[in-house]
């Protein structure tokens, strides 16, 4: 009982929270600018020093029909604060309804009025060192008596946020059901129907308020209750996928392929090594799962060699992650053990080598007082009986 009780005070805090953060606006402010951060839309390009960026409190807004709300903006280059006055120009977007709001410009501050029941969108907009930049801010004119909950979906930038992956695995999913809730001078309206629609159906698709993934991008989501609308912004994404199995890929010797078993049976987008695109061609089996990649050997450049380094494969639907060694050659035997010299001359007298299995040898090994300046990697094996002739003691004459 107390923990039911704990909960519906819980329930009852978010939803003043909610009401409160409307206050009547809604939305996260956006963070001060950053290095790391970029601004929204085509318009601006991404932040970096001495480039300038537009920063608005809110995205988005919800206020009264007859009720004015204030805006604050601020213009930054790079990381810092414009202080010298800039100025802004504010209007209703090109085929949105400019009956419902309306705005006004007070030094850094946009006065938004409501003025029927509706949404619209506005772009705030200046220039700076020649450069345009600008902002959407999303404006709806509501009743301020409604409130949406929706406790299984996060809230950001005043719309309930969800994340849907394209592959069903570990935590990642790929539909969900809103468990909408409407909420009216506080009190929960019991069988409120909210039906949520949407126009980017090759993003996701709706079924009986369930949203299914379809394909990597985002969407907004819309339902109403009476005057009120409720948005959910989708995000559809292909999740990573750390993969048990290691690859070993050759420079050297081999076959320019791999073999690689996946989740799903969907088509190779790309397979990178150290972000950098190997992929030359591939096939996949019948059913699935599996697919043959042929690489391109001309793009490993020497500095991606070595041990522990990454390779991802993406799919349509997911990226698959994998640890990987990149090898000039790995060695199984005596007779590539004697030849390694004369491949690593194939590579500058340098290259990055490794054994592949414990190996018995039988005879002496003759070294020509050659120069070697890779790496050797013993990889935990080791080579039993090895004996060294020659004007130097050791596999190599000289080490650098």
């Amino acid at each position: 009982m107390k923990k039911n009780i704990k909960l519906l005070i819980c329930a009852l805090m978010a939803i003043g929270c909610i009401s409160a953060a409307m206050g009547f606006a809604t939305g996260c402010g956006d963070d001060k600018p950053s290095q790391e951060s970029s601004t929204s839309g085509d318009i601006s390009p991404d932040i970096q020093e001495g480039t300038p960026s537009l920063w608005v409190e809110y995205s988005v807004v919800k206020i009264e029909k007859g009720d004015s709300f204030s805006v604050s903006v601020n213009t930054y280059i790079g990381s810092e604060k414009v202080d010298t006055d800039i100025s802004y120009l504010c209007s209703v977007n090109m085929g949105c309804d400019d009956s419902v709001a309306s705005v006004s410009i007070a030094d850094s501050a946009l006065i938004f009025k409501g003025l029927e029941y509706g949404s619209t969108i506005f772009t705030v907009s200046a220039k700076v060192n020649g450069i345009t930049i600008a902002k959407e801010i999303h404006v709806e004119v509501c009743n301020a008596d409604v409130v949406f909950f929706v406790p299984n979906l996060a809230m950001e930038a005043g719309s309930f946020h969800a994340e849907l992956a394209l592959l069903d695995v570990g935590d990642h999913v790929t539909a969900i059901t809103p468990e909408i809730q409407v909420y009216n001078k506080g009190v929960l309206v019991e069988d409120a129907e909210v039906i949520l629609t949407c126009d980017a159906n090759d993003v996701v698709r709706i079924e009986n308020n369930t949203i299914y993934a379809v394909s990597e991008g985002s969407a907004v989501l819309m339902g109403s209750y009476g005057d009120v609308n409720l948005y959910v912004t989708v995000n559809v994404y292909r999740p990573e996928i750390k993969m048990e199995k290691k690859f070993a890929i050759e420079m050297y010797g081999k076959d320019d392929y791999f073999s690689a078993h996946f989740l799903d049976g969907s088509e190779v987008r790309s397979v990178k090594l150290e972000n950098k695109e190997i992929l030359r061609s591939y096939w996949c089996d019948a059913e699935g799962g599996l697919a043959g990649v042929q690489m391109n050997i001309s793009a490993i450049t020497p500095e991606i060699l070595g041990e522990n380094r990454r390779l991802e494969i993406e799919t349509d639907v997911a990226k698959y992650l994998y640890d990987c060694g990149v090898y000039t050659q790995l060695i199984s035997n005596k007779e590539e053990l004697d030849d390694f010299l004369k491949v690593s001359e194939k590579y500058g007298n340098a290259g990055y080598f490794g054994l592949d299995a414990n190996i018995e040898y039988e005879g002496e090994y003759v070294n020509n007082g050659k120069n070697f300046t890779g790496v050797f990697d013993g990889r935990g094996y080791v080579i039993n009986n090895f004996k060294v002739k020659g004007r130097n003691c050791g596999l190599v004459a000289k080490l650098r």
